[in-house]
């Protein structure tokens, strides 16, 4: 079975990004005629339908009469076919209001879709209106209530993905650590010889800081750069492989492609954790270099 929702063209196109996923026929042909329908690519795949081709909708609703018990149903011209690549799409078809009330339903509205500006005050709004008026009761339901767990499991994912980016950020700050100190090591003599000319602990310390903190603002700028081109590269290719072996890989997500957007302040947050992290890296080499003593650089060196 499917859910169908009878829904008003204009309105529904104001508050529902769906009819901009239309790719066969058009949204607005729904309200063109009395008995048009709208569905999702999955449902047109399954059931072998295109654009212009007739279905019958039966309604589990029985209809008692002399003649015995028969069930509602009515031809509908399908007239559009949009495809939103996630799994909502199997459930969902959409017809308008004046079919809707043909065929039994309510010739008025039953219920309002609102749009916000911040989807995540969805929970509050709807807690606002119920009480605003307390002595009539209103069903509603949010997003959250509906997809909720979906997206607390998308959250979960989001914050482990991040830690496990920061360990292997780690590892590569300890390399910079590694290189840096073999640095220190095969240029003692260098340092004992600075030192000799009148250069300070802190000067010493400063010039193997800055060398680390140049290593990592190379590295992270290359790594936000490759990041930011990935983004479109890994969709792209990910499209390409499902497509050219008929898989679906991320059917556990419920989604069939890979949505990214790309946010300026985790790309600031990457960067920072980073620099950070370098930074933290640069200061035990730093700290060796500064506390060499200039006897034992110049012995290494003679």
């Amino acid at each position: 079975g499917i859910v169908v929702s009878a829904v008003d063209p204009t309105l529904e196109a104001e508050v529902n990004d769906l009819p901009s996923y239309v790719t066969s026929g058009s949204w607005a042909s729904l309200g063109q005629a009395t008995f048009n329908m709208v569905i999702s690519q999955q449902l047109a795949t399954t059931l072998d339908l295109a654009v212009n081709d007739r279905v019958t909708l039966m309604l589990p609703i029985a209809d008692f009469s002399l003649a015995g018990i028969s069930t509602r149903s009515k031809r509908f011209t399908v007239v559009g076919i949009y495809d939103t690549a996630t799994d909502l799409d199997r459930v969902t078809a959409y017809i308008n209001l004046t079919a809707g009330g043909a065929l039994g339903g309510s010739r008025f509205p039953q219920g309002v879709r609102l749009k916000l500006k911040d989807l995540f005050q969805a929970a509050n709004v709807l807690q606002s209106i119920y009480y605003a008026n307390p002595a009539q009761p209103i069903f509603g339901s949010s997003w959250m209530s509906r997809q909720g767990s979906l997206y607390a499991a998308i959250g979960l994912q989001k914050q482990i993905m991040f830690i496990l980016l920061a360990l292997l950020v780690a590892v590569a700050a300890f390399n910079v650590t590694s290189q840096l100190v073999i640095y220190v090591e095969e240029h003692r003599s260098d340092i004992a010889i600075l030192k000799t000319l009148g250069a300070n602990a802190r000067e010493i310390r400063r010039i193997f800081l800055l060398q680390g903190m140049t290593l990592g603002l190379i590295g992270t700028a290359a790594g936000l750069v490759l990041g930011f081109i990935a983004c479109d590269a890994i969709n792209w290719g990910l499209m390409a492989l499902q497509k050219f072996f008929s898989l679906n890989l991320l059917a556990e997500y419920f989604v069939h492609y890979l949505p990214f957007d790309r946010l300026l302040v985790d790309f600031l947050w990457v960067a920072f954790v980073s620099l950070m992290l370098c930074f933290i890296a640069s200061v035990y080499p730093a700290h060796r270099a500064a506390k060499m003593m200039i006897s034992e650089g110049l012995r290494d060196g003679a």
